[in-house]
Parts: structure tokens; C-alpha cells; sequence
């Protein structure tokens, strides 16, 4: 038995159809690829306009610091925990040598001094 499609559907897949077609000679033509990419490129402008001015207005009304600078302060303490780590791999070093370097401890008996 088959099932009827709706009205609903049989739209949807006609506007699917028409869409597909039109698709199919847009980009088969050069004029339309040109439009595409003119297309493309005004969508990556406006998005980074968009993004300039969300910048500018979070400075303007005292917001925090940018991406740019996020990502500059998260790289400087990463440069800062690497010199940290290599301190202190120097200085564990430097305490080992000077263990090493040192004289081995007399060790009395306590009971000698009756």
C-alpha cells in the first residue's frame, strides 16, 4: 500500500528540486562562480567588520581586554611557567651538586660522651 505524500512534503520536495537546479546553473556558469565568490568574499568582510566593531564597543564601554591581547597575556605566562620550571630544574641541580660536594657528616655516638 502506498502512503501519500502531503501537500507539505510534495512542496518541500519541489522547492529542494528547484533549488538544486538552480544551484546546478549558477555554478555552471562563470558569471555565476564569479558572483559566488564575490558573494563569499563580502560574507568573510562583513564578518570581520562585525568583529572589529565588537571589539571597538567592548573598549569603548570599559569591557575586558581583546582576543589578541587574551591570547598575548596567555602566551607570555606560558613563556613565564616554562622559565619557572627551568629555575627550577637549574636551582634542584645546583642543590644536589652542593649536596654531593659536601663532606659526609661525623656521626657520634651519643652514649661516647658518658
Amino acid at each position: 500500500m502506498e502512503k501519500k505524500k502531503g501537500l507539505a512534503a510534495e512542496l518541500l520536495e519541489f522547492g529542494v528540486k528547484l533549488a538544486i537546479d538552480a544551484s546546478e546553473k549558477l555554478l555552471g556558469d562563470p558569471r555565476g562562480q564569479e558572483a559566488v565568490t564575490a558573494a563569499s568574499e563580502l560574507a568573510q568582510k562583513a564578518l570581520q567588520k562585525l568583529q572589529d566593531l565588537q571589539a571597538s564597543a567592548a573598549r569603548a564601554v570599559g569591557g575586558g581586554p581583546t582576543r589578541e591581547e587574551l591570547r598575548a597575556l596567555e602566551a607570555q605566562v606560558e613563556r613565564i611557567q616554562r622559565q619557572a620550571r627551568d629555575l627550577q630544574a637549574r636551582l634542584d641541580a645546583m642543590s644536589r651538586a652542593q649536596r654531593a660536594a659536601r663532606p659526609a657528616p661525623k656521626w657520634r655516638d651519643p652514649d661516647d660522651d658518658r
